[in-house]
């Protein structure tokens, strides 16, 4: 598969929640980052293979609900995308809602993720947890 496919099959299974498939488009050694400020709680991370890629993603779920989710931009040069989406959810103890959008720098080799870099709102975030 070429970059842009791998891409848009990861975007579409994750919009769906289906982490099955995510991870079945991502390398044993996946490296995820989420690039955010201390005041946005748990979701910073800088992790590397399947299972901490989970527990990352598994943070969110703790404090929020998924409600949609949906690619804006996909940007793609060889090997390397570059994703903006627009994301909600609700806060599991206030009912509050979040809107807000993030950036995702992707690399694929041979048809796999290999890394995922993102980039928050952190300022949205923050604000919504309270």
């Amino acid at each position: 598969m070429d970059t842009e496919t791998v891409i848009r099959k990861a975007v579409t299974a994750y919009a769906a929640s289906d982490l099955e498939t995510v991870l079945g488009l991502c390398t044993d050694d996946i490296h995820y980052c989420i690039r955010s400020t201390p005041d946005c709680g748990p979701y910073c991370a800088d992790c590397h293979g399947k299972a901490a890629f989970v527990d990352a993603l598994s943070k969110y779920v703790e404090d929020w609900t998924f409600g949609a989710f949906e690619l804006i931009d996909l940007i793609v040069s060889g090997n390397r995308a570059a994703t903006r989406q627009r994301v909600e959810f609700i806060n599991r103890r206030t009912g509050a809602p979040l809107q807000t959008q993030n950036a995702l720098f992707w690399t694929v080799e041979d048809g796999k993720i290999t890394e995922i870099l993102e980039f928050q709102d952190t300022a949205t975030i923050s604000a919504a947890r309270s």
